[in-house]
């Protein structure tokens, strides 16, 4: 039957997202809510929230809000929904709306990591430094695994002057996800401690080859930079004021 069809492959894919394989785990998943008419809706909100994920996991925010949606068309995935948009509003650098959309998600669901990463994020910004710290590691305690999350807890704990748990964040973010913008990221900040300047730099253009909507990065990268650069250091300057 249908059901049973769909069960089987939320299962797979389960097990795919579970070995790291996200492109079979999406595959699975997009031939199993094609038959979405046909499932029960408690199955197609479990099968687009898993698709949401997978989405998001890739960066690929616009399909994760669309699969969210679609859950919650069919479900409750309000408070969900309400995370994402505020992601997105943050990563276009509207920070109010940001903040309102996390707060909308945490007053459906207080176990919202990402409103609290988002949430800490904006107040990290704001430089409400200790209630950052307080929001980001609710997200952490939420999910340990959120390498955004502890990138912008050292970010707000080097703003306090606590550099030795600042440092002990870094490390976290780089183990957890080196490869993404937060590892990156985090990369250039350790090796910054270090005046090791080039290298800093370097991560710092990885960071903003994978995401180049990010002001935060070519602010840093302008730390980086040879002051004899000019041109480069103009250009960053712009670009960042040109995304906030």
């Amino acid at each position: 039957t249908p059901e049973e069809t769909g069960k089987l492959r939320l299962a797979i894919a389960q097990t795919a997202v579970a070995e790291d394989d996200l492109t079979y785990a999406q595959e699975m998943v997009e031939t199993a809510v094609s038959a979405a008419d046909e499932l029960p809706a408690e199955l197609a909100e479990t099968l687009y929230l898993l698709q949401s994920n997978i989405a998001f996991a890739q960066n690929d925010l616009a399909a994760a809000i669309e699969a969210i949606e679609a859950a919650n068309d069919v479900g409750d995935q309000a408070a969900r929904l309400a995370s994402l948009m505020a992601w997105q509003h943050l990563r276009q650098n509207d920070l109010e709306a940001a903040l309102e959309e996390a707060e909308a998600a945490l007053a459906l669901d207080e176990a919202e990591a990402l409103a609290w990463r988002v949430k800490g994020s904006v107040l990290t910004w704001q430089f409400f430094l200790q209630d950052a710290v307080d929001a980001l590691s609710v997200a952490i305690e939420l999910d340990p695994h959120d390498a955004e999350a502890f990138m912008m807890r050292a970010f707000a704990y080097q703003e306090l002057g606590l550099a030795d748990v600042a440092q002990a964040d870094l490390e976290t973010a780089v183990s957890i996800d080196p490869a993404s913008v937060a590892g990156r990221w985090g990369t250039a900040m350790l090796h910054l401690r270090e005046n090791e300047w080039l290298n800093a730099e370097a991560a710092l253009d990885e960071a903003i080859a994978l995401d180049d909507q990010r002001p935060e990065l070519y602010f840093f990268r302008t730390i980086a930079t040879d002051s004899s650069e000019l041109e480069q250091l103009s250009a960053d300057i712009s670009r960042a004021l040109s995304l906030l």
